[in-house]
């Protein structure tokens, strides 16, 4: 799973590997340790452009009955998520990437935890797939959510934990965040990032 990651990209870093179009029109704050219900940047399609959006982290479906439900949806598994009533519109319909510097994992040694940041190789941009729904509360008020989508672990990962976010590489941007793009290679998609392209190290517990 994914439930703690690093979202403290630059500007000019999301312009010009991200090649987002209104920067300048959203608030960019910096979070070392983003957590579920956090307000998350989030790069959508529209009118075949690329720009950032705020959601909440944790996916609220359309016909949820409170925003609690969310809670329970940081994550949608890759095996399942065009089955998953929560999960199945967004796929096909509504996916976003989120930008991160990185992500958390943790391990168990005896009876403790040691917390992992792990990131890609050279400190290049991470680019999370994600989908997400837009929720009405009862007085029409619009809240958008994200979840973001895991798979198994890769080798190096699977010495931490058995599952990671799936991580796009960049000539997969257009394909993830096009509507049009078919299901199948939708699924494609869905799949370990390579771990030759990855680094881990142990960092401090407070993270958690």
């Amino acid at each position: 799973m994914c439930g703690r990651f690093c979202q403290a990209l630059t500007g000019e870093t999301l312009i010009h590997h991200f090649q987002i179009n209104n920067v300048n029109r959203v608030t960019i704050t910096s979070s070392y340790n983003v957590a579920p219900s956090q307000i998350v940047l989030a790069i959508v399609s529209k009118d075949e452009h690329r720009v950032l959006s705020p959601m909440r982290w944790g996916l609220i479906p359309a016909w949820a009955d409170s925003m609690k439900m969310g809670a329970k949806l940081i994550n949608a598994r890759s095996e399942t998520i065009d089955q998953k009533p929560a999960f199945r519109q967004s796929f096909y319909k509504y996916r976003c990437i989120i930008p991160a510097n990185g992500f958390y994992e943790w391990k168990k040694i005896d009876k403790q935890k040691q917390a992992y940041f792990i990131k890609l190789s050279g400190d290049t941009p991470m680019a999370l797939a994600g989908i997400w729904a837009v929720w009405k509360n009862g007085t029409n008020e619009k809240v958008a959510s994200l979840s973001i989508v895991t798979t198994q672990a890769n080798e190096i990962l699977s010495n931490i934990h058995n599952r990671m976010p799936v991580i796009l590489s960049q000539n997969n941007y257009d394909k993830w965040l096009n509507a049009s793009t078919e299901r199948n290679a939708l699924k494609c998609l869905l799949k370990p990032y390579p771990s030759d392209a990855i680094e881990a190290y142990p960092v401090s517990a407070y993270v958690n």
